[in-house]
């Protein structure tokens, strides 16, 4: 039985009724303590999910046929940013009750643009949030959201996804479900590797705790036995699991073996390509010749020969350096 709680109750302390503050507003944002919360594909959202608070840019309206423009209009509070938790509460809540909610608070202490007053405010939710692939996102509203005017002595109020009137791009408080994602196909150019991480894994790239398992070079967070440089190597998806191998079986070919991969034209930061070995332990790229044999708008097929194979076994495998 899935249990939640009002978001008021959480917060309490940030919004008990409507007491005025010495400047400014607070504002409490984020959902109810144990609802329900899919994604497109009905799994129930983890950790890896983020939600801000804030604003578009002035005249940009968000829609669901607009997506690809909303990173570039889109302006977070600086303080306006939390993860969504699926941590147990503990005692004295029963072991199997779980938080699967998040919550934050913004302090309005002045209007700068464009966090003007009376600017509609709305909370984003995303997996990652990329320029290019898929991902999965949530952006809601009400009309009562709109930023207060941090010169003057407001009450606390609360933005939660319980009070949330529309979805822009997901839906909301229907059917049992608090929150449900909608996936999102975007296009777009990582500039670097470092962009690709943003857009790719979010705040946790900003995160040195979450380098090992999540963002770094050498995290899998996919468990497809690729390393995230790989994947940006090759210009594949590090948060979704790769069907087959990137390396193509070696094929005799005039007396040499002969191997295919297609890698990323876009990964200027890495370098890579196929190594060899006899044994193992032992690795070389020594008598192996690559080239490019066909290309696209975004990827490149390379051919890897090695003209003498050893009279025994042979091992390849794909390497990317930064």
């Amino acid at each position: 039985m899935i249990r939640s709680f009002p978001f008021l109750v959480l917060l309490l302390f940030l919004m008990l009724p409507a007491m005025p503050v010495r400047a400014g507003a607070t504002i409490a944002f984020g959902s109810s303590v144990g609802a329900l919360n899919l994604t497109s594909a009905g799994v129930e959202l983890d950790n890896r999910f983020v939600f801000e608070i804030g604003c578009f840019s002035p005249g940009f309206v968000p829609t669901a046929a607009n997506t690809t423009e909303w990173i570039t209009q889109w302006h977070a509070f600086p303080d306006g940013v939390a993860a969504y938790q699926t941590t147990a509460l503990g005692a004295p809540f029963p072991a199997d009750w779980q938080l699967n909610s998040f919550s934050g608070s913004v302090q309005i202490l002045e209007n700068p643009a464009p966090f003007t007053t009376g600017v509609p405010l709305y909370l984003w939710g995303f997996d990652r949030r990329t320029l290019s692939g898929k991902g999965e996102w949530i952006l809601m509203t009400a009309p009562s959201w709109v930023c207060p005017d941090g010169q003057e002595i407001n009450p606390a109020v609360s933005y939660a996804v319980s009070n949330a009137s529309r979805a822009i791009v997901g839906r909301i408080n229907q059917d049992g479900i608090e929150m449900q994602t909608s996936a999102v196909v975007l296009s777009g150019t990582p500039e670097s590797l470092a962009d690709w991480r943003t857009w790719n894994f979010g705040a946790a790239a900003s995160e040195p705790g979450q380098e090992l398992a999540v963002w770094g070079n050498q995290a899998d967070p996919d468990q497809d036995l690729l390393s995230n440089l790989i994947e940006y190597f090759l210009g594949s998806d590090p948060l979704a699991p790769d069907a087959g191998d990137p390396l193509s079986a070696p094929q005799p070919d005039a007396g040499g073996l002969v191997l295919h991969y297609r890698r990323s034209s876009l990964a200027r930061d890495a370098k890579g390509g196929v190594e060899w070995s006899a044994d193992l332990r032992q690795w070389t790229q020594a008598g192996l010749e690559e080239k490019i044999i066909s290309s696209d708008a975004t990827s490149v097929m390379v051919e890897a020969r090695l003209a003498s194979p050893p009279a025994g076994a042979a091992f390849f495998r794909l390497t990317a350096v930064e």
